[in-house]
């Protein structure tokens, strides 16, 4: 099957040297020659055309200072919970190391953890963190037709929202346990209706879905032997959530 026959378009992964080659490519793109508006976003542009590929970079400022916000809240929680860390007994100092890798979790990569003569301490590596931080606000995107930069950007955007709500909807509907088609449908319902309501809290809040599952699923509260009740000690971020919809605890 010959895909010259058939009109593409899709995403370049960020992990392939190609997609920094054409960011590097792409300076100054924050112009007003480049611009385009896609709902309330104001998006950049830049075309590059390899091999009768035509690879579109765009920009959006927003979504930049929306994920390095969220992404600096999250390096805040990580570091003060290992300045925690630094003021407890550990009985082995590999019991200290295998505490603080579980404290980092995907942050793991931007500190470099040491233990000796019983102390914990860290470094942040911040060039890894600057590499990160560059490439936030991009995505790029590639195609073999002529349609205009504005609607490419259209079409993969409604594409990927109906790609993104099935793939977050069908976690929360695996394993279906139903006997009906009442209960099935049931099922189905809520689990869209809570992805919409997550969506909704994602974009009052100017974070991804995946930021915001990961915040709000984290919320618990303790239920004491009187019936009595109380949230766990809120994080930065979670407390930043409930102030977006005006929830308190």
């Amino acid at each position: 099957m010959d895909l010259r026959d058939y009109s593409l378009i899709g995403a370049i992964p960020a992990s392939l040297k190609i997609y920094g080659d054409l960011l590097t490519k792409s300076k100054n793109i924050e112009n007003s020659r480049n611009y385009i508006q896609y709902h309330k976003d104001t998006v950049f542009y830049r075309e590059h055309s390899i091999d009768s590929i035509r690879y579109i970079v765009y920009f959006s400022a927003k979504s930049r200072a929306d994920r390095i916000q969220a992404f600096y809240s999250r390096l805040s929680d990580v570091e003060n919970g290992l300045k925690n860390l630094q003021e407890k007994e550990f009985d082995t100092e590999q019991d200290m190391i295998q505490t603080a890798v579980s404290a980092l979790g995907n942050m793991s990569r931007y500190f470099e953890i040491h233990a000796s003569n019983g102390s914990l301490t860290y470094r942040i590596r911040h060039n890894a963190i600057q590499a990160r931080t560059n490439r936030m606000g991009f995505f790029v995107l590639f195609t073999n037709t002529m349609i205009g930069a504005d609607e490419i950007l259209r079409i993969y955007r409604e594409k990927d929202v109906v790609e993104k709500a099935f793939m977050h909807s069908r976690a929360g509907m695996e394993p279906l346990y139903v006997s009906t088609e009442i209960g099935t449908r049931a099922r189905i319902f809520l689990s869209i209706l809570g992805y919409a309501m997550m969506r909704m809290i994602a974009n009052r809040c100017g974070l991804s879905y995946s930021e915001t599952e990961r915040i709000t699923s984290r919320i618990k509260e303790v239920v004491y032997s009187n019936g009595s009740y109380a949230p766990v000690e809120l994080t930065k971020e979670q407390k930043y959530v409930l102030e977006k919809l005006s929830i308190e605890l």
